[in-house]
């Protein structure tokens, strides 16, 4: 049985502001590239503040990079990263025989690279 297929995320690149559930009687729902919040697991005002930097440990500094590092570049060149090392493990598992787990080929060529 081969690994699923996960889909892969572009990273956060913009937010639609919607009513507060605080401040309106309409339910909370904010948007983002490639992320919907529904419901009210993580509020949308969290999301905002993230977005804006506004947030505890989201700084260039907490993520132990120079300050005059951007961080939106350094998601950028990770995500960059990910989806190089996706596709190398893509097709690590078309080389797999069908009844291979494709344990040790997703251990050593998608969650290690990608971790490091």
């Amino acid at each position: 049985m081969r690994a699923p297929t996960p889909s892969l995320f572009h990273p956060l690149t913009s937010l639609q502001s919607f009513p507060s559930h605080e401040t309106e009687p309409m339910a909370t729902a904010t948007t983002l590239t490639g992320l919907q919040i529904e419901g009210n697991l993580i509020a949308s005002d969290l999301m905002a503040d993230v977005l804006a930097g506004d947030l505890k440990g989201q700084t260039v500094e907490a993520f132990g990079l120079p300050k005059t590092s951007k961080l939106s570049d350094e998601v950028a060149l990770a995500w960059g990263d990910a989806k190089i090392y996706w596709a190398a493990f893509q097709r690590a598992l078309g080389r797999l025989p069908e009844d291979d787990p494709a344990t040790t080929v997703t251990r050593e060529q998608w969650v290690m690279p990608l971790l490091r």
